[in-house]
Parts: C-alpha cells; structure tokens; sequence
C-alpha cells in the first residue's frame, strides 16, 4: 500500500470546478492520522482505512467527508 511521505506535496482537484485545485504538504504522520498544510493552516487528518484498502493508497478528506468530497490519496 502506498504511504503518505512527510515533506511531500499532494494535491486533489474539485468535481465541480476544474480550475479549484487544493495542494497540501504532509509535516507529520501516525499511523493513523497525518497532520497537513496548504500554507496558512495547518489539519489534523484521520487517514481512511476503509478507502485505503479499497485505493491501494493511503486516503484521507481534509475538507469532511460528504458526498462528491474531494479526496486527498498517497
């Protein structure tokens, strides 16, 4: 399973507007949870088992979780 790496740069785009593209930087991780920033704040984010395993990939929704959200995968 791919790994969110702390120091690297990952981005997630909006379904509804293409132009909208988010990039977080990984500071830290557990094995659970990674804490992120876009520059001006920093989040705590849980890392989702359950789409993990489904992805292959680490996944996590530092914007919530709801439906069409945008998703944040290592």
């Amino acid at each position: 399973m791919r790994k969110f790496k702390i120091g690297r740069i990952y981005t997630m785009k909006d379904l509804f507007d293409e132009g909208k593209i988010w990039s977080y930087k990984v500071i830290s991780r557990t094995a659970g949870s990674i804490t992120i920033t876009d520059g001006t704040e920093e989040r705590i984010c849980q890392i989702s088992k359950h789409y993990s395993v489904l992805n292959k990939r680490e996944t996590a929704f530092p914007l919530g979780y709801y439906d069409l959200c945008p998703t944040l995968i290592a």
